[in-house]
């Protein structure tokens, strides 16, 4: 919904009440995508006039990896600003670049802290060369956009535990939206309910491919392990089997989801050490 500009304007001013003079005109969406599919990599990003980069990110599941998932947007979003406004890294002028804010719009439960930093939460240091730092939301003043959004994931997560992935889910969710006039006229448009359920069908139609997929990669390994006589060799065979099963594996949720390479392979827990192996092979 926050690629509208009316919605966006409404979120920045929650994040930014001071801001007077800003306007709906000022605001550009940077959110990333994949080249190859058009996919979404990040949530939301935007610029505000060229002096604020803001990028935010949903989360119902606590994850301190969050702030490396935010460090990658923001140097490949800062990346493609240089290159849009053709600025010159190599020269002794200096360059300006839109100051950034990080967000988590957190949505699940626990007590966790209000900041998350890449020095402490994932190097364990006080400080470092390379620092940042998202504030986490969890609430917001009753009936801004914001405050709905968060109710409108709220329910949403309470009819998926009720009626499972499924478009009971969906209904039952824009029925009690509708009634608490959450998130309305966004979730009257029928381009919304079918945005919700293409999710849930997606979600189903994702799971079943992993269970699938990685049955499938675990025959395949031990077929190709079998066929070598040596320890070895099977072992060997092993690898190259799975390997070769998982290149096959992502091509086919990017194919058939029309998920990113990225996405394919967080989807089937390929840790981020082995990604760039299979993606020089896709």
């Amino acid at each position: 919904m926050f690629d509208r500009s009316e919605y966006l304007f409404q979120l920045y001013k929650v994040l930014h009440p001071e801001d007077t003079e800003a306007k709906e005109d000022d605001l550009t969406l940077v959110t990333l995508e994949s080249l190859l599919l058009k996919e979404r990599y990040n949530d939301l990003g935007f610029i505000v006039g060229n002096r604020l980069m803001i990028l935010v990110e949903a989360q119902s599941t606590w994850s301190e990896n969050i702030v490396v998932r935010f460090l990658l947007y923001i140097a490949d979003t800062y990346n493609r600003y240089i290159e849009k406004n053709d600025l010159n890294l190599y020269t002794s002028k200096k360059i300006q670049l839109p100051v950034p804010e990080l967000y988590v719009i957190y949505t699940g439960k626990g007590d966790h802290p209000d900041t998350i930093r890449l020095s402490t939460d994932i190097f364990g240091v006080d400080h470092c060369a390379l620092e940042v730092e998202a504030r986490v939301i969890r609430q917001s003043t009753k009936g801004d956009i914001l405050y709905q959004y968060i109710e409108f994931t709220h329910i949403f997560d309470t009819q998926i535990r009720i009626h499972g992935r499924t478009r009971k889910a969906v209904e039952e969710t824009l029925r009690i939206c509708r009634e608490a006039t959450i998130l309305y006229p966004y979730l009257e448009e029928e381009e919304a309910a079918d945005i919700m359920f293409t999710f849930v069908d997606k979600e189903k139609q994702l799971d079943r491919m992993l269970k699938e997929e990685k049955a499938e990669a675990r025959k395949e390994g031990r077929e190709e392990g079998r066929e070598e006589g040596r320890a070895e060799g099977r072992a060997e065979g092993r690898a190259e089997g799975i390997d070769q099963t998982r290149i096959e594996n992502i091509k086919n949720l990017m194919t058939n989801l029309k998920l990113s390479a990225q996405e394919a392979m967080e989807a089937l827990s390929i840790p981020l050490s082995e990604q760039s192996k299979y993606l020089s092979k896709l």
